[in-house]
């Protein structure tokens, strides 16, 4: 292989390097769910203030990371022959646009909105087929679920929480909890007050029905180590979350049907299980799904956080 051709395929490496660490850096924050209540920063949110959406440390982090971004471009643009400086910041410039339009029609294709999640006619739907369902109640019940996710996340154990969720959610939330445990990790939440719950859709499949619910939530929050040091937040440290629920329940299940099942036979051995102590078999490791009437949480999807006293 010739000089020329060694050239191109650096400069192509380098310019495929530089794209990627524009999207990285450029990317949303993460999304905090139940596990990781509060981000480090705000997000979501097109109503946040400019002092609070972003934390010091990530706005010095970025800054940095933009720098050296600019520094390895400008040197890819000279390796590629470009020499005069604001050309190199012209086609930054266009990289960055670019990158900034594509996230943003991602984020809309995936309709993160409440107005987008909601549909009135597939509840009419949800109502017809269970005449004893009251969503007063579910709205109630999830509320009541909040502060209990929060009690127990403070305290480190999740186990009480294990009849709420799917199996492979709560097995990956307490994966989350222990995580911090073993990190010396504290979340503390106080005084909750709840904006809105509000029923977004109904929908159905072979297996399972699926209930969307958006919960806006408002109350203190902060996080201390082993010491009992503040390192996230402080005690009136105040913010607003934007949530969307996944609740799901068996197909053809009817509100009022029964208690949850807690013991299954495994659809591949045939043993009995403990649903309340296993979410897989224990001999064959065969995933089981907890069998109930009443709906579990599948997922927790944080739509924005907004801080509103630091």
């Amino acid at each position: 292989m010739n000089k020329k051709n060694w050239k191109r395929i650096l400069c192509f490496s380098l310019a495929a390097l530089m794209v990627l660490s524009l999207v990285t850096v450029l990317a949303p924050t993460a999304r905090a769910g139940f596990g990781d209540f509060d981000s480090r920063s705000d997000f979501g949110s097109s109503h946040s203030s400019s002092s609070s959406g972003r934390s010091s440390s990530s706005s010095d982090s970025d800054g940095i990371s933009f720098y050296f971004l600019i520094r390895a471009a400008t040197s890819l643009f000279r390796l590629m022959g470009i020499e005069n400086p604001w050309v190199s910041l012209a086609i930054i410039a266009v990289i960055v646009i670019a990158i900034r339009i594509f996230l943003n029609s991602r984020k809309k294709k995936q309709g993160l909105d409440h107005k987008d999640q909601r549909n009135p006619s597939s509840l009419e739907t949800l109502a017809a087929e269970d005449p004893a369902f009251n969503a007063a109640d579910l709205t109630q019940r999830v509320r009541v679920l909040y502060e209990k996710m929060q009690v127990c996340w403070e305290e480190g154990n999740i186990e009480p929480l294990r009849k709420d969720f799917m199996p492979d959610t709560w097995t990956r939330f307490d994966t989350q909890l222990r995580n911090k445990n073993a990190a010396g990790e504290t979340a503390h939440v106080r005084n909750i007050v709840y904006d809105s719950v509000d029923l977004l859709s109904y929908s159905k499949d072979a297996e399972h029905q699926v209930l969307k619910v958006g919960l806006t939530v408002t109350h203190n929050i902060w996080t201390t180590n082993a010491e009992g040091k503040c390192i996230q937040g402080t005690e009136s440290t105040r913010k607003r979350f934007e949530y969307i629920l996944t609740l799901m329940r068996p197909a053809g299940a009817v509100t009022g049907a029964g208690a949850s099942e807690d013991t299954a036979h495994c659809p591949n051995c045939g043993a009995e299980i403990d649903l309340e102590a296993f979410a897989e078999c224990p001999f064959c490791h065969t995933p089981v799904t907890k069998i109930s009437s009443d709906w579990v949480i599948s997922e927790i999807d944080a739509l924005s956080q907004t801080t509103l006293q630091g």
